[in-house]
């Protein structure tokens, strides 16, 4: 059985394979929120601005051990993706994420509150009940 590993997410902005920031479920909603809201998002020392994220998509490279610069070609290398990449869960945690972002904007909630997802989940119960 293979250890758990985190949920890693790849947050693309730009068009160049090193124009890509590999970070966790947890720093998820800050780069949604900062994409759609046009804030800068700081992770790692690199200041993205909002607007120059592109995409948030699944790091494959990080569950295929492949390197950085690597892209997938053969049916065996999308073989290994369907295989190691937790695609569900990375939906499912995406779709999670983007709910919350959603509610945080639509209500002008402070965004101190993607700090404390508890905090999110508490009020979007709050809010459908």
């Amino acid at each position: 059985m293979r250890a758990k590993k985190e949920l890693r997410y790849k947050v693309v902005h730009g068009y160049r394979s090193d124009e890509t920031t590999s970070i966790t479920e947890h720093e998820l909603e800050k780069a949604k929120y900062c994409m759609l809201a046009d804030k800068i998002f700081s992770h790692g020392g690199d200041d993205i601005q909002g607007k120059e994220i592109k995409k948030i998509i699944h790091d494959v490279h990080y569950y295929t051990g492949w390197n950085a610069n690597y892209e997938p070609k053969t049916g065996e290398d999308f073989a290994q993706i369907n295989r190691d990449v937790p695609k569900l869960l990375l939906d499912e945690r995406s779709q999670l994420a983007s709910e919350r972002v959603k509610y945080i904007i639509e209500n002008k909630k402070p965004p101190a509150l993607l700090k404390t997802p508890e905090q999110i989940d508490t009020l979007l119960r709050l809010t459908t009940n």
